[in-house]
């Protein structure tokens, strides 16, 4: 926090749900994997009701082959197959959308935007320059309307490295989901 300015003494206490309890004015997002701890941190924009997420993987863990079956919309397994084919890891896929939708749920959570929202609820299409494309299904949840969605992802050393930034910008009272990332 003192890179961003910010003078803040003693530990972040830590909320019931996990996430860092910040000063005013402060957005924060922590993330662990196997060998590496990270923090995201960053001065709000005044006036503005945001959050941010972060995750952290380390790419060659080995999950379950159901994760898949748990997390992946059938866009995202189809996907994930073209990508398999081209001669990408199958794992690599599905680790990557996984982590990008911890990402946005944690992002959400401090919203209080997440309730009833589910992996399989939003489509995640990683693209080559670090951006990712964002589909849901916004008529099954209303909590979503309103919001601008922006996630990022990237490979640092061995780790999949993933970001959400996310901002109310409700307008005339009616809420629209921005899928635009």
């Amino acid at each position: 926090m003192r890179a961003c300015g910010i003078a803040h003494v003693g530990p972040i206490a830590r909320a019931a749900c996990g996430s860092p309890v910040l000063p005013p004015g402060v957005l924060a997002s922590i993330s662990h994997t196997h060998g590496l701890a990270a923090s995201l941190v960053r001065l709000a924009t005044p006036g503005a009701l945001e959050a941010i997420g972060l995750d952290v993987e380390y790419s060659a863990r080995t999950f379950a082959p159901r994760l898949g079956d748990r997390v992946l919309t059938e866009s995202e397994r189809a996907q994930v197959s073209a990508e398999a084919a081209l001669g990408s890891s199958p794992q690599a896929g599905v680790l990557l959308r996984f982590s990008l939708k911890e990402a946005l749920y944690k992002a959400l959570h401090q919203l209080d935007a997440h309730e009833g929202i589910a992996f399989r609820d939003v489509t995640m299409t990683p693209l080559l320059n670090g951006s990712v494309t964002c589909r849901w299904d916004a008529s099954r949840h209303e909590q979503l309307r309103g919001l601008r969605m922006s996630l990022t992802w990237s490979v640092i050393c061995d780790y999949y490295v993933t970001t959400a930034h996310v901002i109310v910008v409700e307008s005339d009272s009616s809420r629209n989901v921005d899928s635009q990332l």
